[in-house]
């Protein structure tokens, strides 16, 4: 279960991160083009990127949100897109962190970074 999520430079999310706290149920509200199913797509690429051959469940992801160029802030088009989940082990009783960062190298996308610390 995701106790935490920070999406940096991604979608509409731009380079102020502020860490959303998560609960057992969430409710998204607000007008259209505010970022809701942004925030969804996220947590889906993240999420992606822990399965097997998570290359390609997160090209699989990125595709479908119109490809790397769409999913990278256009804010900035050379910065690094980051998403972070705090992240409950299965007992409840402790936290993983799960940081992936993404960007573009001629028009593909690339894996920066990816850790998952204690």
């Amino acid at each position: 279960m995701f106790k935490e999520l920070t999406v940096e430079n991604l979608l509409s999310f731009g380079p102020e991160a502020v860490p959303l706290e998560l609960k057992n149920l969430n409710v998204l509200i607000g007008p259209n083009g505010s970022g809701k199913s942004n925030l969804l797509e996220s947590l889906s690429l993240l999420c992606s990127s822990t399965h097997k051959n998570s290359s390609q469940g997160m090209k699989a992801v990125l595709a479908n949100g119109g490809g790397i160029e769409e999913w990278v802030w256009k804010g900035d088009p050379n910065s690094q897109a980051t998403v972070e989940g705090l992240v409950f082990f299965p007992d409840g009783k402790k936290c993983l962190r799960h940081t992936l960062s993404i960007g573009r190298d001629r028009h593909l996308f690339s894996i920066l970074d990816e850790r998952i610390e204690n």
